[in-house]
């Protein structure tokens, strides 16, 4: 695994027989840690993000079989942790105490990704068994599930308050739902499998990829405002930047890529020109 510095590429830590998988990974939210899946052992491992240096593991359940980790993601404040894992459960972790406080159970199959609502009180899950479930973060209750999708479900995203709920499918479909009362607002068809999804920092775009182009999407109205040709395999995931203005994406290719300028607003000239 390597870290590298967005504007420039600059390759700024590689990782040697230290994080597991690489199907998990995520930065906190003040940019100081880095936490990976741990292998077939189903821990996470926590690493300072300047140094490269482990600081701490949290460890699944120590009396079960062990499972990969597929997806991590920190709460928006970095209190929490949250891992998807093979095992059909999601783990929460207090990240100051280093203690698991709840495990989250009622998916079939395994749960492919979490996300955390922007308060960081709702988490949100997908998985195999083709459905979007919430919960309550703190005491683990389960709020709502989503059922909608035809195949496994493998990514999801909270627009920025927190109201709806972007999610992924290899049913060839991109859903968004009313987080309040989980209704089905649009229904975006990619054409493809589609391993990810990810909603703009305004919430006015949507992107989505997996085999084929990365699409971006009018998350208003549903319409395809543009698509992002480079990547010659499956696209793994897509994440804008803070402000909106860049798109990164990661491949099968081996290849990251770093897409500029505002989709919607049509801006042409950068966008598209990946890296």
């Amino acid at each position: 695994m390597k870290v590298w510095e967005a504007q420039s590429l600059r390759e700024l830590l590689s990782f040697k027989g230290g994080p597991g998988l690489g199907e998990g990974l995520c930065f906190s939210p003040d940019g100081k840690q880095l936490a990976t899946d741990g292998g077939d052992d189903g821990s996470v491992k926590v690493w300072d993000a300047h140094s490269g240096r482990g600081t701490f593991s949290l460890q699944g359940d120590p009396h079960g079989v062990p499972h990969p980790v597929r997806a991590i993601r920190f709460s928006p404040k970095g209190k929490l942790l949250a891992a998807a894992g093979a095992d059909s459960t999601v783990r929460i972790w207090d990240v100051q105490t280093r203690q698991e406080i709840v495990t989250l159970r009622g998916h079939i199959g395994q749960v492919r990704d979490v996300c955390f609502s922007p308060s960081g009180e709702v988490l949100a899950s997908v998985g195999d068994d083709k459905t979007a479930r919430l919960w309550n973060a703190e005491n683990g209750r389960e709020l709502g599930c989503f059922q909608g999708h035809s195949h496994f479900v493998w990514s999801v995203s909270f627009n920025p308050n927190g109201s709806q709920l972007a999610t992924s499918s290899f049913d060839g479909t991109v859903k968004v739902w009313d987080v309040r009362d989980g209704r089905e607002l649009l229904s975006l068809n990619t054409y493809g499998i589609t391993s990810a999804v990810c909603f703009s920092p305004d919430g006015q775009r949507l992107a989505s990829a997996g085999f084929g182009p990365i699409k971006i999407w009018d998350a208003i109205t549903g319409e395809e405002a543009l698509a992002l040709y480079g990547h010659a395999d499956q696209v793994l995931t897509v994440c804008f930047d803070p402000d909106g203005k860049r798109l990164a994406s990661a491949g099968s290719d081996s290849t990251i890529r770093i897409w500029y300028g505002n989709p919607i607003e049509g801006d042409a000239s950068s966008v598209g020109k990946g890296r």
